[in-house]
């Protein structure tokens, strides 16, 4: 993957998310900041009681992994994939003293219950590989509540679609953006989410531009018309309709999806998004990853991504080795 305008798009779609993802942080669940918003105050890079100015939260803390593994030229969609990718996870949500910032209620209840079936595992000298774990304890979790569609499984496919460029990957990047889904969240409409906005972010990395109804046939034939209507719900309403539902993974891509509508560039649709408000880092961070497809990396502010930073120790310099080096693998 030589092709300039390619890798622009491709790192694109990496800074955007997590540019979005810090932005909107300090505006997540703070009704005074959202009520400013609201007043017409202006959106901003800031810090927050939880989050220094251009720190990312648990949106990119979980894309990393991904990225991650497609820089190693793993298949997310395979079990060594999903494998490297659940410990590297579990690291973040299960060790030192920030272990899991920001981490979503049912990510969280998901590794709880991991990290007790592997206590009771090492005991008894008997290990499964943890990709299967997690996705059985994802169901475990589902079954008590009764609901597993949180914006999780989608906040964190932005980096995904690079590992996935070549002709014919698509139902590869379909399969792994299933996968990772499933490991945290059992519900279809997490999956469905994910393997739409993955494949969007694709189209925009190899072509510059946004189609996301182009996507639904990667979905099971029973499940497109109702994206389908979904889709055109986002198309025809505005923030208000869904913000108050946000956390859901279908109102989160609804609200991306208005972001990327009413935006010309990465800012303005970043910006576009926190404005919307309800969950707005992850909202940000999900519009981000198809803006940043789709403008590139050259459209995030300079300011802004000088500033970026979080877990592991990352900056944008990391970042960008690591798209470096997935690009390179499929060169």
């Amino acid at each position: 993957m030589t092709d300039l305008s390619i890798y622009d798009r491709a790192l694109g779609a990496v800074l955007a998310s997590a540019a979005g993802d810090a932005l909107g942080a300090p505006y997540e669940n703070d009704h005074g900041m959202q009520a400013a918003l609201a007043a017409g105050e202006p959106v901003r890079f800031t810090s927050s009681e939880h989050w220094t100015e251009g720190e990312w939260t648990d949106d990119t803390a979980m894309a990393i992994p991904l990225l991650e593994a497609c820089a190693r030229g793993l298949d997310v969609g395979t079990e060594a994939g999903l494998n490297f990718v659940g410990a590297r996870w579990l690291e973040w949500g299960t060790v030192g003293p920030e272990a899991g910032k920001g981490i979503g209620r049912q990510t969280l209840a998901v590794f709880d219950h991991v990290v007790s079936v592997q206590r009771a595992e090492q005991q008894g000298r008997q290990q499964r590989p943890l990709s299967a774990t997690m996705a059985e304890q994802a169901a475990v979790v589902h079954a008590k509540h009764g609901r597993s569609a949180g914006n999780g499984s989608l906040m964190r496919v932005g980096p995904l679609a690079i590992g996935y460029l070549g002709a014919g990957d698509a139902p590869r990047l379909a399969n792994a953006a299933r996968k990772q889904a499933l490991t945290t969240h059992y519900e279809a409409d997490a999956s469905d989410a994910a393997v739409l906005w993955s494949l969007a972010i694709r189209h925009a990395i190899l072509t510059g531009q946004t189609d996301l109804r182009a996507q639904l046939i990667y979905l099971p034939p029973d499940r497109r018309d109702l994206w389908a209507a979904r889709i055109d719900a986002g198309e025809k309403g505005s923030f208000n309709d869904f913000y108050r539902l946000n956390n859901w993974v279908v109102a989160a891509l609804q609200c991306a999806w208005i972001a990327i509508r009413v935006g010309n560039d990465v800012r303005t649709t970043l910006v576009a998004a926190v404005m919307g408000l309800g969950d707005t880092d992850t909202v940000a961070a999900i519009a981000g990853a198809l803006a940043g497809a789709k403008y590139g990396a050259s459209s995030v502010p300079p300011e802004w991504r000088e500033k970026l930073h979080g877990w592991p120790g990352y900056t944008v310099a990391d970042l960008e080795r690591l798209v470096q080096e997935t690009l390179r693998r499929q060169s």
